[in-house]
């Protein structure tokens, strides 16, 4: 006989129920041993069924919850479940059959929530299943697909193509995507040698690192089905030039390292994009041209680090968030008057107040750069691996100079400031930036001095004179 021992604590206005359910045999369906709490299904406790039917009521499988069970081999997950969390049957060696109930309201299905599960063959996703993590049916080589074209699939309790989950070989060159198909799962085409690509209308998730150094790809085309593309999509796929999202596209979101490492020489962010992330386009070094779209409002201060080429941005002049007004060619973040991205032919114009964080990072300066008076904040990494930059000019409105600004600058010789050494000491400077300590420092005066020290002004022509 079953026996339930409930325990309630309040813990600052909070109830937990625990409930414990003992007694299990091994042999038996049921639910004896698992340990629940409230609405999750915390753990498989001391249950050693090799088949379980979840009770009803049940709304997330918390995460590892039957990690390593390797005596399971078929569950029954009930409708009322919304989420399986990351792991939640990894290595469950023994795992066969993954039973959802009818009419499932599971959404979520996170990161590697079956990965290891080498025996299973029976499972179909739920049709409202909206998100897919990264690697979820990893090293799951059982698994009964189907197979279209060049693809392999794993279907819905309606849809026998619902997830692509990967290709039907290593080497192949082209892909028709079944027009039924609704995710593309993660690395389900990772080191491939695809070289067009063409995504159909009603593909509305593509996942991390989908296309993954595909050294061939060089051009995709992105239904205004895709709601979004998943980290490193396109990571390391370095003869991709042309991206082309279709009219009306509902991605709004260029994830981090979506594009790290690609053949772009030239990229217009098209009106539906509003954020772009960390490293979006990190080390694209043949990238040479940018133009932000109108509706752009975040952009993440590494989305473009290290793309050392760039030469030409600009932005839309309906962007309400971003400029490049007089053809600054820099990114200047409106509200804050913060230059965010810039590039060798930037003009810092005399309204900005801030350099962000890693604005000119790599971007391969190699001429006399003056920062112009008005600046009263150069960000973090500002300037960080501009090997090239032989002397720059630092104004007299500077007040601060955060971590790393100059950082791996190392041909600098001579840093100019447009003040005087009583001044300058009182700037707060963080104690990383070595190439104060390191270089010779010139300090402004209209007349020659008549103490000794490294001064400097500027003559008819505006060139830098030492006295």
């Amino acid at each position: 006989m079953k026996k339930i021992r409930i325990y309630i604590y309040s813990i600052v206005s909070t109830i937990l129920i625990i409930l414990t359910l003992s007694s299990c045999n091994s042999s038996n369906i049921g639910v004896e041993g698992l340990e629940i709490e409230g609405t999750t299904l915390v753990s498989m406790g001391t249950c050693n069924s090799t088949e379980i039917i979840l009770p009803s009521g049940i709304t997330t499988i918390g995460m590892t919850a039957f990690r390593g069970r390797s005596n399971l081999e078929s569950i029954t997950i009930p409708a009322t479940v919304t989420t399986i969390e990351m792991g939640a049957f990894v290595d469950c060696f023994s795992l066969q059959s993954v039973i959802f109930e009818s009419g499932s309201n599971l959404t979520t299905i996170e990161a590697k929530a079956f990965k290891g599960c080498v025996s299973l063959n029976n499972i179909k996703i739920p049709s409202s299943v909206s998100s897919i993590g990264y690697s979820v049916f990893e090293n799951c080589n059982k698994l009964i697909l189907t197979e279209y074209d060049n693809g392999l699939y794993l279907g819905s309790d309606s849809n026998p193509y619902f997830v692509l989950v990967k290709s039907a070989g290593k080497h192949i060159n082209q892909i028709e995507i079944n027009p039924d198909t609704i995710f593309i799962h993660s690395y389900a085409f990772t080191s491939n040698n695809l070289l067009n690509l063409e995504i159909p209308e009603g593909v509305k998730y593509i996942g991390d690192y989908a296309f993954e150094s595909c050294g061939s790809l060089q051009s995709v085309k992105i239904p205004s089905s895709v709601i979004n593309i998943g980290v490193g999509a396109f990571y390391n796929c370095i003869k991709l030039k042309t991206v082309e999202f279709a009219e009306g596209s509902k991605c709004n979101t260029i994830e981090a390292y979506t594009f790290k490492e690609c053949g772009f020489s030239s990229i217009e962010i098209p009106s539906n994009i509003t954020t772009i992330n960390e490293g979006a386009f990190y080390y694209c070094s043949l990238l040479r041209d940018i133009h932000i779209g109108e509706n752009v409002r975040t952009i993440n201060e590494t989305a473009f680090l290290k793309c050392n080429s760039l030469e030409n941005i600009t932005v839309d002049e309906n962007n309400q968030y971003y400029n490049s007004k007089e053809n600054c060619n820099a990114v200047i973040e409106t509200a804050t008057n913060t230059l965010v991205l810039g590039c060798e032919e930037s003009i810092i114009l005399s309204d900005v107040k801030v350099i962000g964080d890693y604005a000119f990072a790599g971007k391969f300066i190699n001429n006399f750069f003056t920062i112009p008076e008005g600046v009263e904040k150069i960000g973090a990494y500002a300037f960080y691996n501009n090997t090239a930059l032989p002397s720059l000019v630092i104004p007299s409105t500077i007040t601060q100079i955060d971590e790393y600004a100059f950082e791996n600058c190392g041909r600098i010789t001579s840093i100019y400031y447009k003040g005087t050494s009583e001044e300058w000491s009182k700037i707060d400077i963080d104690p990383s930036n070595d190439c104060f300590k390191i270089h010779k420092m010139y300090y402004y005066s209209e007349i020659k001095p008549t103490i000794i020290g490294n001064f400097w002004h500027y003559d008819e022509n505006n060139y830098i004179i030492k006295w």
